[in-house]
């Protein structure tokens, strides 16, 4: 079992990684494909506050995309560095313990 425990502490690492670089590369190049709106600092919070009335629904849609994406590579990423740690075993809480 500690074999196991130390094989998925052991991807946390590269899983947290790989969910902030997709994450962050969406949220940077959204507004270069829809604009802020004219005078809008991303920078400041009262550039932010001031000019959040002006936003349009289409501003909001890479936040949301940038999230959805960063959980679906952390997903990916933990499959592939953690999924065959429980091959072959009864281990409670392995997903291989459940199918057999």
């Amino acid at each position: 079992m500690k074999h196991v425990f130390l094989a998925h502490a052991m991807a946390v690492i590269p899983r947290w990684a790989q969910g902030c670089v997709a994450n962050r590369s969406l949220i940077e190049k959204g507004p270069r494909i829809i604009p802020l709106p004219e005078g809008t600092d991303p920078s400041d919070p009262d550039s932010l506050r001031e000019s959040m009335p002006r936003f349009l629904p289409a501003n909001f849609v890479f936040p949301f995309l940038a999230h959805a994406a960063g959980t679906l590579v952390h997903a990916f990423v933990t499959v592939w560095l953690g999924g065959n740690t429980c091959r072959g075993t009864k281990e409670p809480g392995c997903l291989n313990s459940v199918r057999q």
